[in-house]
Parts: C-alpha cells; sequence; structure tokens
C-alpha cells in the first residue's frame, strides 16, 4: 500500500483524514521511532485505553509479552520489508492482532498500524490452515480442539480415539506447520484467519 501525499498542499490532510476516519477499524501511523503522526476516531479512542497507549514522549506503546520492544521490531520489519504481522497476548484468550504496512510520503516513510483484539473462545476456522498445510480431516479435527485451548486429553475425549492417536496427529501437525508448541499452532490458525 503506496499512499502518495504532499505534504504542502493545504487540503491534504482533510483529504487524508476524511478517507481513512471511515475506516471500519481503527488505525495509527506512526514513524519509525513509534512516535503517533495520525490516527483515526477508533484509533484516538483505542489510545486512551490500557492496551494500546500513547506514553509520556507521544511514542505508540504497548502492554503484554515484551510491548514496545517487539512493536518497534515488527515496526522495522515492515518499514523494510513492506507489510509485518503479529500477536500479543493480553491474557491466555485473548491477543492483540497487528497488522503493520509501510506508507510511503514525498518526505518518509511511516508505518500503519491495524490493532485488532481476537478473542479465542470463538470457535476456530481451520479452513485456511487445513488448505495451507494440507492435513488431513484427523488432524483439521485435533486441529480445531488445540486451537481451542484443549488438552489432549480432552480432545481424545471429545473425537472418541485414543490419546496416543491424538499426539500422534499433533507431532504431524507439529512437522507441516513448522510450529514447535500448542501455542504457535494457536497463533497460525489465528493469523489465517481473515485471509
Amino acid at each position: 500500500m503506496n499512499l502518495l501525499q504532499d505534504p504542502h498542499t493545504a487540503n491534504n490532510t482533510e483529504i487524508r483524514s476524511a478517507c481513512f476516519d471511515q475506516a471500519e477499524y481503527a488505525y495509527v501511523l506512526i514513524e519509525r521511532d513509534l512516535s503517533v503522526v495520525d490516527c483515526n476516531r477508533s484509533g484516538a479512542r483505542l489510545l486512551a485505553g490500557k492496551t494500546i497507549y500513547r506514553d509520556a514522549q507521544g511514542k505508540l506503546a504497548l502492554t503484554g509479552d515484551r510491548g514496545s520492544t517487539k512493536l518497534r521490531f515488527n515496526v522495522e520489519q515492515a518499514l523494510n520489508r513492506g507489510s509485518s504481522r503479529t500477536l500479543f497476548s493480553l491474557t491466555p484468550r485473548v491477543w492483540l492482532k497487528l497488522e503493520l504496512t509501510r506508507v510511503e510520503t514525498r518526505q518518509q516513510c511511516h508505518a500503519l498500524v491495524l490493532p485488532r483484539t481476537i478473542q479465542l473462545d470463538a470457535t476456530p476456522d481451520v479452513e485456511a490452515a487445513t488448505r495451507l498445510f494440507g492435513l488431513t480431516d484427523c488432524e483439521s479435527a485435533v486441529l480445531i480442539g488445540v486451537a481451542r485451548a484443549l488438552r489432549p486429553k480432552e480432545i481424545a475425549r471429545h473425537l472418541d480415539v485414543s490419546i496416543h492417536t491424538i499426539r500422534a496427529h499433533i507431532r504431524s501437525i507439529y512437522a507441516k506447520m513448522g510450529a514447535h508448541s500448542a501455542v504457535e499452532m494457536q497463533k497460525l490458525v489465528t493469523i489465517l484467519e481473515d485471509q
């Protein structure tokens, strides 16, 4: 996404704000040093919260696992590669999904941050993971249980198979998805949603 703007045009800010204020989701436009350049109405409400906020220096800050350090890394990645996507664990069942995109003006590059909270209590859609990683029907059923944060014993009881079968399927899913833990599998499934 390239957004070309002329900073010397008087009504440029009004055009940009009118366009972005209609956005369905909150957005925050930041510089490389995490200084907030612009945001829409939803983004302004978000910055007044406890999860995403503006610190004393006016920089975007995050609570949660490694907060702003992880955010700074993903901003650098977005500015260098064009986009970046990451998840922050707010609670074991609620994650913050951030999509970052490089936005270019004639003067410099900024990172457009699109934050969204994801509730893991909802039934996950694993169709994208099934297609992308070539999972079998049984592996897909096991992945649904893992994405719901069920233990292998609970998945085995639900699918009416032995726990050894479930563990074999989980090992196979790990290998196909390149994951090393159930949390990584949950994150992969969550990232693939809404594609």
